[in-house]
């Protein structure tokens, strides 16, 4: 490893005197070089349409060119470039993913697609554990991922933060695709869709179907996916939009061993899932000084697991399969009522009530048990912020409370407070937020005949940060770095066969980046956040204290180029042993696209190209190099 190591800092010299060299150049020749947009709009901060400049919370924005540029097939694997987030997969695509942000678990983090909540309330504790997976990239427009407690103004599961889905609309004259990507591990993917409006109208309809094999012998995904997205124009006030998104799965899964701490080929078992979710929006602005929206979503996944007993899967081990089948329904129904006053040009107040059922149905059975149970759970809510802009939009001030009724367990109480401030002269932001969160206990949690406890109380958390936006070469490069502390409370353990509070936990860090534009045709970024804490006496499980990322990327024209490196330190497996300790290791992925005309446009992907031996999950390998290509049509 520390033959990689030394590669990532020779890599890093090279782009900081490519900067030097290409800045010094650019002024020699008196050539314009496009800067850094630091302004740009985002709404999941703050419920709002918000400046970035104005926003205390660290925020990372992926825009619909970024996937494109270097290939990305999956949430999960843009999810690989944002700091302070650790990742974990049990082997290949469509297997079992959790993602951990600023040290806290999968089930902090709130989905969502066009900000309402999406996940699994049925199958486990934890609501989105293949959602990761399953998301394809080809509808998004952008992904605003905002780290930091969100409670005050999401509720439940926003305690280390949110990422939103923000999915196309069509707009324009009507625009077509397809394309296909295939390559290594059976991978095969076609996808398709146009957009496009007309009049007051706008419509985006995207389908697409994959396929693909992983690690083990007889992995196995499947997915067909239709994603559409409808908006109408009522008037200059008025506007009306519909998403609506299927997706059918189904993928083979392994089983592992934890006295022999490997995986086995399970050659027969399969989970089948069907995924409805739906969001229909009505916004209008009443006047100047007042605007509404009305929002409603309906989300349902059913789920069906089907494991018969293949009797001895590993002699030499002597490993036994065992049966198991499962039906699982969850039903997520979710309405909200926001509306936003403009008291001043520097003066908004936000104000919402929020309504959320949930209606889980389980049916699980196995030699040892068979489990039948229906519950539900609802939460009313209401939240209110304000956002105040002082001394000439130098200070920003947000402060913002919210109030969460739970059947199960009563009242909540969540707040944040945050500030940031711009010298303009030197281009410089100080930023600051402090904030409360909560994560309901899941149905499962609460209800489960044989592991249940009813009486569970929330997860809970108080976090703080502070940090610095730093602007050099004037707007040529960007310098960011923010120290952050969470301590939880309340956490939810699995402990002498039942579900309590007992654990606490903390974790502090420190993320640093450093994004670079040094030519019209070039970017760069590198980033490396260091987390350390503990959970129940013991270091963090899945999260690596040293974490390292390096992006280079190329585009003069019609050809693309793109390069990343990753460096993941070492860290202990979901059990906190330290014989069970997880190597470091460092990945490096490259991609290629060519404009060859107006219409078609070729690609190629180069993933773990120095075929690194490693694992992201205990027990799991993770797949070795692998190629992939394709071609995209448009017309």
């Amino acid at each position: 490893m520390c033959f990689k190591v030394r590669l990532f800092l020779i890599a890093l010299i090279l782009l900081l005197v490519l900067t030097q060299v290409s800045l010094a150049q650019a002024e020699k020749e008196g050539k314009k070089i496009k800067g850094f947009d630091l302004g740009q709009v985002v709404v999941s901060a703050t419920r709002t349409e918000t400046s970035s400049e104005y926003v205390a919370s660290s925020i990372t924005v992926i825009t619909a060119e970024d996937i494109e540029r270097k290939g990305q097939a999956t949430v999960y694997d843009v999810l690989k470039d944002v700091p302070g987030i650790s990742l974990k997969q049990c082997g290949g695509a469509g297997q079992y993913s959790t993602v951990r942000m600023r040290g806290g678990q999968d089930r902090h983090i709130k989905l969502m697609i066009n900000g309402s909540s999406i996940g699994d309330p049925a199958t486990g504790i934890t609501q989105h554990y293949d959602l990761w997976n399953f998301l394809s990239t080809d509808d998004i427009e952008r992904i605003e991922i905002i780290r930091g407690p969100q409670s005050a103004l999401y509720g439940s599961d926003a305690i280390s933060g949110i990422i939103n889905i923000i999915t196309k609309k069509g707009k324009g004259k009507p625009k077509s695709f397809v394309r296909v990507r295939g390559g290594s591990m059976d991978t095969w993917k076609v996808s398709g869709g146009t957009r496009g409006a007309y009049k007051g109208m706008n419509y985006n309809v995207m389908l697409s179907h994959s396929d693909a094999g992983g690690v083990l012998p007889h992995d196995e995904f499947e997915d067909d996916t239709i994603s559409t997205n409808f908006g109408y124009q009522l008037d200059e006030d008025k506007e009306l939009n519909l998403s609506l998104q299927y997706s059918d799965t189904m993928v083979n899964l392994g089983q592992s061993s934890t006295t022999k701490w490997k995986s086995y080929d399970d050659p027969h078992a399969y989970r089948y899932g069907h995924l409805f979710f739906s969001n229909l929006d009505f916004t209008q602005k009443v006047s100047s000084l007042w605007e509404h929206k009305l929002s409603l979503s309906y989300d349902r996944t059913s789920k069906t697991h089907d494991d018969p007993d293949d009797g001895l899967l590993d002699a030499a081990d002597n490993i036994n399969d065992s049966w198991s089948r499962a039906k699982y329904l969850g039903i997520t129904k979710q309405v909200y009522w926001q509306n936003n006053f403009f008291l001043g040009k520097t003066d908004t107040l936000t104000a919402g009530v929020e309504y959320e059922d949930i209606d889980v149905d389980r049916d699980n059975e196995s030699a040892s048990s068979h489990k039948v149970y229906s519950n539900s759970v609802d939460t009313r809510s209401l939240y209110l912020q304000n956002q105040l802009l002082l001394f000439d939009e130098s200070l920003s001030l947000i402060c913002g409370g919210r109030l969460d009724d739970h059947s199960a367990f009563g009242d909540h109480t969540t707040y944040k407070l945050g500030s940031s401030y711009l010298i303009r002269e030197y281009g410089t932001k100080l930023k600051a937020t402090y904030g409360t969160g909560f994560a309901a206990p899941s149905t499962f949690q609460l209800f489960d005949p044989q592991y249940g406890t009813p009486g569970l109380n929330p997860e809970e958390s108080k976090s703080w940060d502070v940090g610095l936006e730093q602007k050099l070469f004037g707007d040529k490069a960007v310098f960011e770095t923010t120290y952050f502390h969470n301590d939880f409370e309340n956490l939810i353990a699995y402990a002498s066969g039942h579900y309590v509070n007992r654990d606490v936990a903390k974790s502090h860090g420190i993320e640093t980046i450093l994004s670079i534009f040094p030519w019209e045709y070039i970017e760069a970024s590198v980033s490396y956040t260091f987390t350390d804490g503990e959970e129940d006496g013991k270091d963090l499980a899945n999260v690596p204290e040293n974490d390292w990322k390096l992006n280079l990327s190329y585009h003069p024209g019609k050809l693309k180029l793109s390069a990343d490196f990753y460096y993941v330190g070492d860290r202990l497996a979901y059990d906190q042993e330290e014989e069970h300790r997880l190597n470091s290791y460092a990945l490096v992925n490259v991609a290629a696209s060519y404009q060859v005309n107006k219409n078609l446009n070729a690609f190629v992907q180069l993933e773990n190209l120095l075929d690194e031996d490693y694992q992201s999950a205990a027990r799991w390998e993770a797949p070795g190099f692998s190629a992939y290509g394709g071609m995209k049509i448009d017309f």
